[in-house]
């Protein structure tokens, strides 16, 4: 009997399925309202179509072809063409095209193309570029994120390569060119950096970025020139300038860093320099670092009368360089 019973639920499954199989078909265009409310009507969700145009939302299937409404558009598979939204876009699925909405796409697989919203989420992959103030990726980004944050948080590294730019970038992604202010990434570097040179002053920079490129925020080195005190500018700001460097690594824990120069000893406008410096780094483990090398500097207004201690210098010179920095993202591995 028990027998007889199971193989009758298993016949009675199977037509079911078939039967839901068979209702889904495809449409060249729909014109909808919301849900079932539409040309398709309570088969909405198992339909295929080319074309929607809705009021307050187009909802499919899947989609191969443009479906635009008041609203939002929910496809419950695959967007495959581009999807235009008052509110945004909800695909359960992967999508190929174009995704348009003022307020939000979200994505429940790969995204493979481009997302323009306020927020933009995708759970899987992202192939192409999501621009907007938010943009999150569930996996690994082979492309672009444009926007003030920008968030990568992949369970496993992949062979993809990223591009975050906005004012905070996040991302668990080792392979990726972060510009912004603050920079977080896996393998990267979040670093408080002491140096000095021949310029006669110490300095003090917060690093932030990945592995291979970084953002550099000259910090306020008062404190690190007890007998320049009285040189300093009173009314400075903790930061004044946002540089941008490059690491190269030639081993496990070898760099050749190559980075732009910004900042005035003084922080007054008067004694700016501007060049670039080049420094080989050494870190004997992931929270410290030493680095030296040479720097190409220049008075950004040679004819200007300078600060005494500096009065010596020539407009254009060239200077030893050296320091240690301290990581505090080591652990991030």
């Amino acid at each position: 009997m028990l027998k007889q019973f199971t193989h009758f639920l298993s016949v009675l499954l199977a037509l079911l399925t078939s039967a839901q199989e068979s209702e889904a078909h495809s449409v060249p265009a729909t014109i909808s309202l919301f849900g079932p409310l539409s040309s398709n009507g309570t088969a909405y969700d198992q339909t295929a179509s080319s074309f929607c145009i809705g009021l307050i939302n187009c909802a499919h299937l899947e989609i191969h072809g443009i479906s635009a409404a008041y609203g939002y558009n929910q496809t419950k598979t695959d967007l495959t063409g581009v999807g235009i939204g008052g509110v945004g876009n909800f695909v359960g699925g992967s999508s190929y095209g174009v995704e348009f909405g003022f307020v939000t796409n979200i994505n429940g697989g790969h995204m493979y193309g481009l997302q323009l919203s306020l927020i933009n989420v995708v759970q899987d992959h992202v192939y192409g570029a999501q621009m907007g103030f938010l943009n999150f990726s569930g996996e690994n980004v082979g492309g672009l994120q444009f926007g003030a944050a920008n968030i990568i948080l992949p369970q496993d590294e992949g062979g993809e390569f990223a591009v975050q730019f906005g004012l905070l970038n996040v991302s668990n992604q080792e392979r990726v060119i972060p510009i912004g202010l603050l920079s977080l990434a896996r393998g990267g570097r979040l670093s408080m950096e002491f140096s000095w040179d021949s310029v006669g002053y110490g300095r003090v920079t917060l690093l932030s970025g990945s592995r291979y490129f970084y953002t550099i925020l000259d910090c306020d080195s008062r404190e690190l020139n007890p007998g320049k005190r009285q040189s300093y500018h009173r009314e400075r700001p903790f930061i004044r300038s946002a540089t941008f460097g490059a690491a190269f690594p030639i081993g496990p824990r070898t760099n050749v860093r190559l980075e732009d120069v910004a900042y005035s000893p003084t922080w007054y406008a008067r004694d700016a320099l501007h060049g670039y410096r080049v420094v080989g780094e050494f870190a004997p483990s992931p929270y410290f670092s030493y680095h030296a090398g040479l720097e190409r500097l220049a008075f950004r207004e040679p004819s200007r009368r300078r600060s005494d201690s500096l009065t010596s210098k020539p407009d254009r010179f060239f200077s030893l360089t050296a320091g240690v920095s301290v990581n505090a993202l080591g652990w991030w591995k």
